[in-house]
């Protein structure tokens, strides 16, 4: 998971505790993407101010590496390249971030990429 809130200093800081413990529990637990993103979602909306949200990026790594899930609520692309650098392609922002709206509205679909082992492709995120 790569995370962003928006605005500085202690409300910023204060509010990445709970999206990070949440997600430390269930991914240990084996919760999938999906189930995760519901449950930080819906802490962040009922502990948040409205201007205060988490623009994030989750990923998940198949066990063989050959494919990769993807659900990104507000960060710059992931980018998929080849060992040389070479990008392969390019998995943009599909979501809004956690926290703006209630679970109800929140989509939780993820992107699956498929990963070619041959080539030693790996996942970068865009600066």
């Amino acid at each position: 998971m790569l995370g962003d809130f928006t605005g500085h200093g202690l409300p910023a800081a204060v509010a990445a505790l709970p999206a990070a413990e949440i997600f430390y529990e269930m991914t240990a637990k084996g919760y999938s993407i999906g189930e995760i993103v519901g449950e930080i979602n819906h802490k962040l909306k009922s502990m948040l101010p409205p201007e205060l949200f988490l623009a994030a990026c989750l990923l998940e790594l198949d066990v063989s590496g050959a494919s990769l899930a993807v659900w990104n609520g507000g960060i710059p692309d992931v980018l998929i390249r080849d060992a040389n650098g070479k990008t392969l392609r390019r998995l943009p922002s599909r979501h809004l971030p956690l926290g703006v709206v209630n679970n109800s509205g929140l989509d939780r679909s993820i992107e699956l990429a498929r990963l070619d082992a041959v080539t030693g492709s790996m996942c970068t995120p865009m600066a």
